[in-house]
């Protein structure tokens, strides 16, 4: 098996979905998680020359719940309401983590925070 491949095939449990203007916040959060679940974080998991759209997909598709880090720079971004429609018509569990005071879009709003 090629790198490419185990990279791909990782099976991930938790998928975080956040804005890039975020990662200061994110990562330590992330990095608490870490010892005891695989977490899938787009800036360590998807390695150079792979499609990171479809990497992403695939997270998505294999994790048992993706946390949304909501705020304004996430409420924002067409990348992260791609990757919570996704997992919500994957019927994945969703945590959104509020970031700020920024209101949760309705798709959101059924999930307990």
């Amino acid at each position: 098996m090629t790198i490419k491949n185990s990279m791909i095939n990782l099976k991930y449990e938790i998928f975080a979905s956040y804005s890039h203007h975020d990662v200061k916040i994110v990562k330590p959060i992330i990095q608490l998680l870490k010892p005891s679940v695989n977490v899938f974080i787009d800036g360590e998991a998807i390695i150079p020359g792979l499609k990171w759209a479809v990497v992403i997909g695939n997270a998505i598709q294999d994790c048992r719940l993706m946390y949304v880090f909501w705020c304004n720079h996430s409420s924002r971004s067409v990348e992260v309401k791609k990757e919570y429609d996704q997992a919500i018509s994957l019927d994945k569990d969703i945590v959104p983590v509020l970031i700020d005071n920024t209101p949760l879009p309705k798709k959101l709003k059924n999930y307990q925070c």
